[in-house]
């Protein structure tokens, strides 16, 4: 599996994945990183540290239908996610779901944002004993889909 990860604000080539199993895992497109997402992931962080997969650009826009240019750039969401508090890395996932991540990291605790409907993997990760959290809705209405209808 070919990944990217940010640590701290830097690209790091020496976590191994495998390793961070006892982490909390979330993830999500992140394509315009807005109050809500920074909230989601501090709730995350109650949990233990957050290892944050978000889609790259490419699948950002095939899921959403989003223009590029609307898409911030991979490589400065990897450094900007990297650097909230709480965050031990994130990793850009080049798949439209997080399922090769999870068979590989095999989280303690899967957490998603309270707008989320089905939690992709949530099956899998309470298949060997993981805990699946859903964190509060707390911006009503906040998402980077409803910023750009608006535009």
């Amino acid at each position: 599996m070919s990944i990217e990860i940010w640590s701290h604000g830097n690209p790091c080539t020496d976590i191994r994945l495998r390793k961070l199993g006892s982490c909390v895992f979330t993830n999500g497109c992140f394509a315009g990183i807005h109050a809500g997402h920074i909230e989601c992931i501090r709730q995350a962080g109650q949990y233990g540290l957050v290892v944050l997969a978000f889609n790259s650009k490419a699948s950002v826009c095939r899921l959403k239908g989003y223009p590029e240019e609307v898409v911030i750039d991979d490589e400065v969401r990897g450094v900007m996610l990297s650097m909230i508090p709480g965050v031990l890395c994130a990793v850009r996932q080049h798949n439209d779901t997080p399922m090769p991540l999870l068979h590989e990291i095999r989280p303690r605790v899967l957490f998603k944002g309270g707008t989320t409907g089905e939690i992709c993997g949530a099956e899998f990760v309470e298949s060997y004993g993981g805990r699946v959290v859903r964190g509060d809705v707390f911006a009503d209405g906040l998402s980077f889909s409803r910023i750009q209808d608006k535009r």
